[in-house]
This record gives C-alpha cells, sequence and structure tokens, in this order.
C-alpha cells in the first residue's frame, strides 16, 4: 500500500501546487492585475465596466472573473490536499474507490486545462494524471 500512498501524495502536491500558484497570482491581479488580466487593457477596462446581469448589476465581469480563479484555485487546493491525506487512511476496497475518484478528478482537471489554458499547467496535471493512475493501477494489482 505504500506505493500507492507516495504516487497519490506526489500527484496530490502537484494539484495543491497549481492551486496555490494560481490562487497566489489571482489575488495580486485583486490589485494589480498582470497575471489573469487580458494583454488587451481595453479589454480589462471593459470587463470592469461591465455588469452581470445575474448579479442585477451588483458584480462586474472583472470581479466575476476574478471570483472564478479563486474558486477554481480552491478546487485545485482541495482535491490535491486530499489526494495527498485521504489515501493513508483508508484500506482496501475503499482505498480503490478513493484512488479512482482522484484519477477520475485529475483526468478532468487535465482535460479542462488542454482545452482552454495553457502548456504548462496541461504538462503538470499529464504528470499528476499517471501518478494517480500509476496509484490506482498498484493498488488494482494488490487487490488481485
Amino acid at each position: 500500500m505504500r506505493a500507492q500512498i507516495l504516487l497519490s501524495g506526489a500527484a496530490g502536491f502537484i494539484v495543491a501546487a497549481i492551486g496555490l500558484l494560481h490562487a497566489i497570482y489571482t489575488f495580486q491581479d485583486i490589485r494589480r492585475p498582470r497575471y489573469l488580466a487580458p494583454v488587451d487593457a481595453t479589454v480589462k477596462s471593459a470587463m470592469e465596466g461591465t455588469k452581470v446581469r445575474i448579479t442585477r448589476g451588483q458584480s462586474s465581469v472583472w470581479d466575476v472573473w476574478l471570483g472564478v480563479n479563486l474558486t477554481h484555485s480552491y478546487g485545485l487546493l482541495v482535491v490535491g490536499v486530499a489526494a495527498i491525506c485521504l489515501p493513508s487512511m483508508v484500506r482496501g476496497e475503499y482505498l480503490t474507490i478513493v484512488l479512482a475518484a482522484f484519477a477520475l478528478l485529475v483526468i478532468v482537471y487535465l482535460a479542462t486545462a488542454m482545452r482552454f489554458f495553457f502548456n504548462v499547467p496541461a504538462a503538470l496535471l499529464a504528470v499528476a494524471t499517471l501518478l494517480m493512475l500509476g496509484a490506482l493501477a498498484v493498488q488494482l494489482a494488490a487487490g488481485r
């Protein structure tokens, strides 16, 4: 079981690190936009000046953009930390279920990164996916 925990922990570390860095960039963009801000300054101005209907004019597109990025960061952090901690707390078939769930989550993050983000997070998530699938494979082999 040790290999599964190490592989899952390594994958979780990568995912959590991506989430933490993304959160840091987002928090920095609140004061001084430079990471998640559009290259064209007029687009950011338009985002700040445009309200989102569902908020009944309370939030700008820019505010919603920052909020979405923060919640995305938190999700990555939670998945990463859970992938580090949970596998050492469960045994047997429950460990198989936990590892399969984390593998699925990381695959979903990878697919999203490949479609919508840039190469660095996609490459890191590809490594995390391989590590998580490795943990699951070791677990399945141990169960036979």
